[in-house]
């Protein structure tokens, strides 16, 4: 394999990735525009932010000093299961216990 194929064949997974995440083609001018460290910094960017259930767990347990059946309801409908409701119930009791503790 010469050296530019080898060069290549590492792009090729962040660029299908880019593809894939951002829904866009590869023929598209915002993803002709994007330069392989934009990629590369797209795809960091990807892996260290926070999941979605993080994010959601943290608004809940900060905003709120109790859960109701509303609100119970709501994170079933966002996927959340009974079990990861009763976690964040435990994790708001805590964090109310420590707050006046």
């Amino acid at each position: 394999m010469t050296e530019n194929l080898k060069e290549a064949a590492k792009a090729v997974p962040l660029d299908l990735w880019v593809c894939d995440h951002y829904k866009v083609l590869p023929t598209e001018e915002r993803y002709k525009q994007l330069t392989d460290r934009q990629k590369y910094l797209l795809f960091q960017g990807f892996i260290e932010r926070p999941q979605d259930n993080d994010i959601h767990r943290s608004y809940w347990i900060s905003q709120r000093d109790s859960f109701s059946k509303k609100d119970e309801e709501n994170l079933l409908k966002r996927g959340y299961t009974r079990d990861q409701i009763l976690k964040m119930k435990n994790e708001l009791e805590k964090a109310k216990a420590g707050q006046h503790g």
